[in-house]
């Protein structure tokens, strides 16, 4: 097994993908942090300080908008948010991007035709298939540990210098953080699924943009147009959550945080079914499917 492994490391990484794809993830990783650093110092300072990022005066807005306002300060503003929302920072372009990898590291053997001779050298199939969900987890992670080595930097000096301390003792940050790794594994086992089912490389790509923006983006746009429409029951509130985009959101938030969504577990439920029935899907589609 271990040579399997192995082998299907050195594939990857002949791949120009897997630098760009680390490119990508640090530069994300270091601009959403930055921009996250920045951001807090609306939410460290005052009330006031926080409203005057408005163009509107303060005085303007309507008493019940105000409380709304300050809601949101107190609520943002606490530890805990700025140091999930600072060391998860890039989450949505980096959960794409390992999805992708996962999508390649399949399609790549179809488009070079490595595929066949693969299965050549180890016959056994399950033993292949199995290599390959190694190699997607442990690409993954490491992905993920280049993201971690950027925001953590990056936060812990921000968090640091506006006095709530890097916050990396507390367990709902520790909690989130690793989390955040699981979301990376188990998007980048349902980006092998899919491109076990779409073995063309391009249609693969493109249905896995539109599957992660359709159920990540417009799910939220959709269910918080319900809400302002007077749509204000709990299951406005908790049915965003079966769509694996916004489960991903879910799973990596403290619940205090987002009191009006489920809580944690259910979104690694959520995330964690889709990434389990896809990967039993795509294997049992690799075992019996014929190679050229």
């Amino acid at each position: 097994m271990k040579g399997l492994i192995h082998s299907e490391l050195l594939k990857f990484f002949t791949l120009r993908m897997w630098w760009i794809s680390a490119l990508v993830l640090a530069g994300s990783a270091a601009i959403a942090s930055a921009w996250h650093a920045w951001q807090f110092t609306m939410y460290t300072g005052s009330f006031e300080h926080y409203m005057s990022a408005y163009t509107i005066p303060m005085e303007d807005f309507s008493a019940d908008t105000l409380a709304q306002l300050r809601a949101n300060y107190e609520s943002l503003g606490t530890p805990d948010n700025l140091g999930v929302t600072m060391y998860n920072s890039g989450q949505s372009i980096a959960l794409l991007v390992v999805a992708l990898l996962g999508v390649l590291i399949v399609t790549g053997e179809h488009q070079y035709r490595t595929l066949t001779s693969t299965f050549l050298f180890e016959p056994r199939r399950d033993r292949v298939i199995a290599a390959k969900l190694v190699t997607v987890v442990l690409i993954a992670s490491g992905m993920w540990l280049v993201t971690k080595v950027i925001s953590l930097g990056i936060g812990a000096v921000a968090l640091s210098a506006q006095g709530v301390g890097t916050q990396l003792d507390n367990p709902s940050v520790v909690g989130a953080v690793m989390l955040n790794l699981l979301a990376f594994n188990l998007w980048a086992i349902f980006g092998f699924a899919l491109g076990v089912l779409v073995q063309r490389q391009t249609a693969a790509i493109v249905t896995l943009a539109i599957v992660y923006f359709l159920t990540s983006v417009v799910v939220l746009v959709v269910f918080n147009v319900l809400h302002d429409l007077g749509y204000t029951g709990q299951w406005v509130s908790n049915l965003p959550v079966v769509f694996p985009g916004v489960a991903s959101e879910v799973m990596v938030k403290p619940v205090d945080l987002r009191p009006t969504l489920p809580d944690q577990w259910v979104g690694g439920v959520v995330l964690g079914g889709y990434a389990v029935v896809a990967g039993t899907l795509g294997t049992l589609l690799l075992k019996r499917r014929d190679v050229v």
